[in-house]
């Protein structure tokens, strides 16, 4: 009688485990909430409209290049590597109610990554644009690019 009861013990304590383990907190895929361009295009209107009001953040994690090259405007340029698993939350991105994640298109791995690391991290109101910048341009959605560097070669006469 003793033993059948250790080994129900044992195997409650076990199994409740082995459930436990299984909730690491990692973040997936099915926890990302995306929004369609129209979506995208209502909050930049609202942030617009109230700026004070912190509505959105765009976090555009491409390569500086591609950064520069042309954006959302007011897209702040964040890589993975900046922002490494559990440090502590950027109080400045924290303090917008959206904070939206975007890449080139939806194959951009690195803006999917950066959604997950965000929420990873603890930040609240994240959101993923899977359409990215393709979208953006495709619905008319304003670029902002920065200023071609000067040609550091004198012009050939």
């Amino acid at each position: 009688m003793l033993n059948h009861r250790f080994f129900s013990a044992a195997g409650l304590v076990t199994a409740g485990a082995m459930l436990l383990g299984g909730c690491t907190g990692k973040t997936t895929d099915r926890d990302i909430k995306a929004l369609t361009g129209g979506d995208v295009q209502k909050l930049r209107a609202a942030a617009l409209q109230s700026p004070s009001k912190r509505v959105v953040i765009f976090i555009d994690p491409r390569s500086r290049d591609e950064y520069a090259a042309g954006r959302i405007p007011g897209a702040r340029s964040l890589s993975l590597p900046e922002v490494p698993l559990k440090a502590p939350r950027n109080p400045d991105i924290s303090s917008y109610g959206t904070i939206l994640v975007y890449g080139n298109n939806p194959a951009s791995a690195v803006a999917k990554g950066m959604t997950k690391r965000l929420m990873a991290n603890g930040y609240e109101g994240v959101r993923y644009f899977p359409g990215g910048l393709e979208e953006w341009r495709r619905l008319g959605g304003e670029i902002e690019a920065d200023a071609p560097a000067p040609d550091s070669q004198p012009p050939k006469n």
